[in-house]
């Protein structure tokens, strides 16, 4: 077995109880206030918002794309990883406010009040309206796009998108005679990716587009494609093959030293006899997007929370059964003591808290947990021990000394073990893992720490007052 301490290491632990108690104390005390003052620095996961990868075939400046995003008016934190530059933008994924959405809500339900219509909704870059009889959908959506003259706010982020009707099928809508008609207008994302790949030169012109498609007819004929066409935007091309392929397969076929493709499946009807795919010719194209709502946002916050508050219940009954009433509060103490600190650095240095952050917390809570687990089993052994000793009985200090040093090695080398994952991580992961290998990399420093000097303290007090009521009744029946 390998060892990185000495096999008779004897470490009194317990003389140092109270002065690591109190610095404790003060720590967590002082990470709360953190998080009280300056509060945590939620990611889009919580807040909402929009998260935008862009790989480019010229990667351009973090400063030229702050600059262009902020003379467009959005507020946006840049940053940059290799080839790729990320944007973070905490508001609405609708190009639009709330007000904005208000007045083309209004509008609309001034033009079609009193004639059948239901009801107007607004799900952030969408309206519903909802009829009692059918409507012409290209005539609202035609209305709707002639209001972008009347438009109060910004005229060229009025941009809609298309219209759907749900209800023509009246199998499940003939009794509530109902009749919906969503308009859709562009997301925030579209547009903050056509404005990077017009300020940053990574668009390409038509005649571009047109000189490349023998060479993408060449390359995609060779994995089944059948035709291929020049949409009307002058930059995608649409493509049909004979059989379903991955986007991935697509790309690897028009692998290009100048162009990235930023490839979509085309829905098409249940009769289709080809499977089309658009493919956007550009220098740039989107790695990832992410979107997430207000609502949700708010929702995944208070499941998030629910969670670890859940966890930390279950872990002290469990405990209570496993061991003894007496080891629980320790365990659970020790558990609020790792988040409290974690949470306070996250606070302190501006830390993106996010959902992966989440599930950091709650790895960390199992990892602490398990450590203690092992140190209490090793108490419980060495005390049960020291009740059959009848020559040398221990103190309950020294059952706590004995089963902590005997446990030393096990401990180092586990957190050692479990660290240079994590350093692995931090190191290699990027900036989308930065987070939560950060998170983890605190919570197994002061995981470690907990276990040995907080979790067997209180679990020492607990077995000490046990004791003097036990005495204090012997000596009351005496």
């Amino acid at each position: 077995m390998i060892r990185i301490v000495k096999k008779d290491i004897n470490v009194d632990f317990v003389s140092k109880y109270k002065l690591l108690i109190s610095v404790s104390a003060i720590v967590v005390a002082l990470s709360l206030v953190l998080v009280a003052i300056f509060g945590l620095n939620f990611g889009i996961d919580f807040k909402g918002g929009t998260n935008i990868v862009y790989e480019f075939e010229k990667t351009p400046e973090v400063k030229t794309v702050r600059k262009i995003l902020k003379d467009s008016g959005i507020k946006a934190v840049v940053s940059s990883v290799d080839k790729e530059i990320s944007i973070q933008i905490s508001q609405s994924i609708s190009l639009f406010s709330k007000k904005q959405l208000d007045e083309v809500k209004n509008y609309l339900n001034t033009v079609y009040k009193g004639k059948n219509l239901k009801s107007i909704k607004d799900y952030q870059n969408r309206i519903r309206l909802t009829f009692s009889a059918p409507q012409n959908a290209d005539e609202i959506l035609k209305t709707v796009k002639e209001y972008k003259n009347k438009f109060t706010g910004d005229k060229n982020k009025y941009r809609v998108k298309g219209i759907k009707h749900f209800g023509s099928d009246e199998k499940s809508n003939a009794k509530l005679n109902t009749h919906k008609y969503d308009i859709s207008f562009e997301p925030l994302s579209d547009y903050v990716t056509e404005i990077i790949e017009e300020k940053t030169n990574s668009g390409v012109s038509k005649k571009e587009v047109t000189s490349f498609k023998s060479d993408l007819d060449s390359k995609l004929k060779s994995i089944g494609m059948i035709k291929s066409n020049i949409a009307s935007d002058g930059k995608t091309f649409v493509v049909s093959f004979d059989k379903d392929k991955t986007s991935k397969e697509i790309e690897k076929a028009l692998s290009h030293d100048k162009y990235l493709f930023t490839i979509e499946r085309l829905e098409l009807g249940e009769n289709a006899k080809t499977f089309d795919y658009s493919i956007k010719v550009s220098k740039m194209k989107v790695a990832s997007l992410e979107q997430v709502g207000p609502k949700v946002g708010a929702k995944l916050k208070q499941d998030g929370t629910l969670a670890m508050f859940y966890a930390l219940i279950a872990i002290f009954i469990y405990i209570a059964f496993r061991f003894d009433s007496k080891f629980s509060p320790g365990a659970v103490v020790a558990l609020v003591h790792d988040v409290s600190i974690t949470l306070g650095i996250f606070a302190l240095m501006r830390i993106e808290f996010n959902l992966p952050v989440v599930a950091a917390l709650l790895t960390l809570i199992g990892y602490s947990l398990n450590d203690t687990i092992v140190i209490f089993d090793k108490v419980r052994e060495v005390a049960e021990n020291n009740k059959l000793n009848k020559k040398h009985k221990l103190e309950t200090k020294e059952v706590i000394n004995r089963a902590l040093n005997s446990t030393m090695s096990r401990t180092l080398l586990t957190s050692l073990t479990t660290l240079g994952v994590v350093i692995s991580m931090l190191i290699f992961g990027g900036a989308g893992l930065r987070p939560f290998a950060i998170a983890l990399f605190i919570g197994i420093l002061v995981g470690t720490y907990s276990s040995l000097f907080i979790a067997t303290p209180i679990y020492l007090y607990l077995e000490k007052k046990s004791k003097e009521k036990l005495t204090e009744l012997e000596e009351t029946e005496a």
